[in-house]
């Protein structure tokens, strides 16, 4: 398709616009992942329309084999060289650049978007999307550009959330995985090569010999080699000595040297080489070996290749992450494949942010569930040797690169530069010292610096790892542990703890839950539950002031000693003095207290087998007997009474619970008789365990009766 050009204040590019670009000597779009999105084209000062292309002016080109019309505005049109003039523009997202937003906070990615749009201080005409669901604290301080919260800084929504990016003129989505994988396979070393590639192959590593060291030159190795599986597919071995002695606290044995070793080597695809392949078609276009690398011209930005190095016998994964397409003759002048397994920086993007199903878990405030993070990355000190491996195999694996020092007005040396490009307008990647601090930059010289240290003190990065960190004020969204399975989010105060908990003083306010364990101090709160289970707790305060336990035993001291409440339930209670202010409810179990004292204990209320107290002479117990209280109030027959005590047979016995001896009636003879007499008292209590027990303080009253009859009457 000819490209097009468009007013500046053009919205849509599907018309003719000013009108088509025809003469256009050149037009080709630059996309990277998550990165830049460009066009450069070139064309004549005699062309038609050459007078129409101005500063602002809006390009529209297809940037891709089946892609939609894209926008692209004018941002330079050089001198003529020769008569040709050579035009750059930025796909039209580039406007958010320009666009504040104000400070926010968002829990989750869809919040952050709609948050920025939501909090604009102008108009804003993009759209946000996204296929992630992932919750994270979002929190942005300042005010900033759109564009700059979008990514390239740290505390940005692609620093926190991860994903990649795709820019649809006034739609910005971000994908979880923006790419698919086409099925497309390449043949590494049959007909394409590439320089970076080949360093890439010569310096894979097949294998390790792991080793320990300690003090007083103890030293611990495996005596081998620890090899990858495709170490044999190479021409000879390529084995370092890997030093894993920070790795364990104590002197490991040569077994557990070879087992961590076997771990490393998986974890970070020893044996595999990095893939670094930039395929030129321009090259290519009329040669044999075209049909080699024609299958490429299908895929698409962000997706999957799968590349074969034959010679070796390995497979392995690649990812297109930049891509310049031919928009006059409709296909690509090269794309560059990059590693598809994971980088620290991912990683540690994926360690900061909830997984999909912890989302949803943490929505629903109930069972937070962490993250499945792998077997080999249990230990800190993974991530830092990781880390500490990344950063050397960065400076020492360096090459090219220029240092340009830039003077003032007089002459002098005010700034040091290493760039990708002696031409800083071309440079892309950039280190820039001066007195405001040191920076880099992989947008050009004018940034932004995500990574900084400034001359106030100030530290900017996107990833920070350290083995001690030492600070007066650490402000963070979510604190958590490498493992996911403590955290703590200081945005909402919720804390997650696996293992134990000390509080040596203070309050706790809130909800508590534990597994296992114990706690010491004051809990205040609507409902305490410990232990048992959710319906039957072991032991329970409700907010009604309700205490609910199966055992209870105090060591009767003083005050602590002392129980009050407004009701009770316990199978065993022992105090030296229980103080009830309400009803006490025993479950058939017993009352061992020195005292014990009710404002409200009625006979329905107390429930157990036995009461001892430690001072018989001052313990009474007292049932409501109020007149106003009862209803149906009628005298006991004292012939059918006296039948009934007489019919009674008395026994001795011991209780099997406690082996305790003890004087009474058996609960199944008392039924039985009042069945032979025909009479109806209220002295048998079947329990939900099936268990009967009788009401001795009602046996009084018939006795009373009957001992009136045997007297003649009242």
């Amino acid at each position: 398709m000819i490209p097009k050009l468009f007013a500046p204040s053009a919205t849509s590019f599907t018309t003719n616009g000013i009108g088509s670009l025809t003469e256009l000597i050149s037009c080709e779009v630059t996309e990277e992942r998550n990165g830049i999105y460009e066009l450069e084209a070139q064309i004549s000062i005699e062309a038609r329309h050459y007078n129409d292309i101005t500063h602002s002016a809006i390009i529209g080109a297809v940037p891709c084999d089946g892609g939609e019309v894209q926008g692209f505005r004018i941002y330079k049109i050089t001198r003529p060289i020769n008569g040709i003039v050579t035009i750059k523009a930025r796909h039209i997202s580039g406007q958010l650049s320009n666009i504040p937003v104000r400070p926010f906070t968002a829990a989750n990615v869809g919040a952050a978007l709609a948050g920025l749009k939501n909090n604009s201080m102008q108009a804003n005409p993009f759209t946000f999307w996204t296929d992630k669901s992932t919750v994270a604290a979002y929190n942005q301080t300042k005010p900033e550009s759109v564009r700059a919260r979008l990514g390239g800084q740290e505390g940005s929504v692609l620093d926190v959330f991860g994903g990649e990016y795709e820019w649809n003129n006034w739609t910005v989505r971000l994908w979880n995985n923006r790419g698919q994988d086409r099925a497309v396979t390449l043949m590494y070393g049959k007909n394409i090569t590439d320089v970076r590639q080949e360093e890439n192959i010569e310096n894979t590593i097949t294998g390790i010999v792991p080793f320990w060291a300690g003090g007083e030159d103890e030293v611990v190795y495996y005596n081998g080699i620890v090899e990858a599986d495709t170490a044999q597919n190479f021409p000879y071995g390529r084995t370092v000595v890997h030093d894993f002695s920070s790795d364990f606290t104590e002197k490991p044995t040569a077994q557990q040297l070879k087992a961590r070793a076997e771990r490393y080597v998986i974890r970070n695809q020893i044996g595999i080489p990095h893939v670094s392949i930039k395929v030129s078609f321009v090259a290519l276009w009329q040669t044999e070996e075209y049909k080699d690398v024609a299958p490429l011209q299908e895929v698409k930005l962000c997706d999957y290749v799968t590349i074969i190095f034959e010679k070796l016998g390995i497979t392995a994964k690649a990812k297109v992450v930049k891509t310049v397409y031919d928009v006059l003759n409709e296909r690509y002048s090269s794309i560059e494949l990059g590693d598809a397994r994971q980088d620290f920086a991912s990683y540690v993007v994926g360690l900061a942010t909830q997984t999909e199903e912890t989302a949803a878990a943490v929505a629903s405030n109930k069972n937070l569930v962490s993250s499945q993070i792998s077997e080999a990355l249990v230990t800190f000190q993974d991530v830092m040797n990781e880390a500490i491996e990344s950063a050397t195999d960065q400076i020492v694996g360096a090459k090219g690169g220029n240092i340009v020092t830039r003077m003032n007005d007089q002459g002098l040396p005010v700034e040091l530069l290493i760039t990708d490009n002696l031409d800083l307008q071309m440079a892309k990647n950039i280190w820039r010292w001066n007195i405001g601090g040191l920076g880099y930059s992989s947008k050009g010289y004018n940034g932004p610096y995500g990574l900084a240290i400034t001359q106030n003190g100030a530290i900017v990065a996107d990833f920070i790892t350290v083995g001690t960190l030492t600070a007066n004020l650490i402000r963070a969204g979510i604190l958590r542990d490498l493992n996911g399975k403590n955290w703590w989010n200081l945005e909402t105060g919720e804390m997650v703890i696996s293992g134990r908990l000390n509080a040596a003083s203070g309050t706790f306010a809130g909800e508590l839950q534990a597994a296992t364990g114990s706690f010491s101090g004051q809990i205040k709160g609507g409902s305490i539950a410990i232990g048992g289970t959710a319906s039957v707790p072991i032991f329970a305060v409700g907010a009604d002031g309700k205490v609910t336990m199966r055992n209870f035993e105090l060591d009767g001291v003083g005050n602590a000693a002392t129980i009050g409440c407004s009701v009770m339930n316990c199978e065993n209670l022992r105090a030296g003095t229980a103080v009830i202010e309400g009803d006490l409810h025993m479950n058939g179990g017993t009352v061992y207290a020195g005292d014990v004292q009710a404002s409200y204990v009625s006979a329905s209320t107390v429930d157990c087998g036995t009461i001892y107290c430690a001072n018989p002479p001052w313990t009474s117990i007292y049932d409501d007997s109020d007149e106003r209280l009862k209803k149906n109030i009628e005298d006991i027959d004292g012939k059918n009474a006296l039948k009934f005590i007489l019919a009674l047979d008395p026994k001795s016995y011991t209780f099997r619970k406690d082996g305790r001896d003890a004087l009474g009636f058996i609960a199944q003879d008392i039924k039985k008789t009042m069945k032979e007499l025909h009479v109806s008292y209220p002295l048998i209590k079947e329990k939900e365990d099936g268990m009967l027990s009788l009401n001795y303080t009602n046996l009084i009253a018939l006795i009373v009766a009957a001992i009136q009859e045997i007297a003649g009457g009242k």
